[in-house]
C-alpha cells in the first residue's frame, strides 16, 4: 500500500482514477469496503507528508481498527 500510494503521487498529485484504482487494491488486500476509502485518504494524506514506512503502517493500522 506504501509502494503504491507513492506511485500515485509521483508527479505531486493523485487523480481520481489512481484514488479509485487504489481503493480496489485496498479492497483485494483484504481491507473492508467501508474502510478502504478511509485508508487510501489516510495514506495518501501520510505519503503526501513525507510519513516514513513504520509512520505509515502504524497510522494505517490505527484507521483500519476504527
Amino acid at each position: 500500500m506504501y509502494r503504491l500510494t507513492k506511485m500515485i503521487l509521483i508527479d505531486g498529485e493523485a487523480k481520481l482514477i489512481e484514488v479509485a484504482l487504489m481503493r480496489k487494491i485496498a479492497v483485494g488486500l483484504h481491507f473492508s469496503i467501508k474502510r478502504a476509502e478511509k485508508i487510501c485518504d489516510e495514506a495518501i494524506h501520510l505519503v503526501a507528508n513525507n510519513n516514513n514506512l513504520n509512520d505509515f503502517i502504524n497510522a494505517i493500522k490505527k484507521v483500519d481498527k476504527d
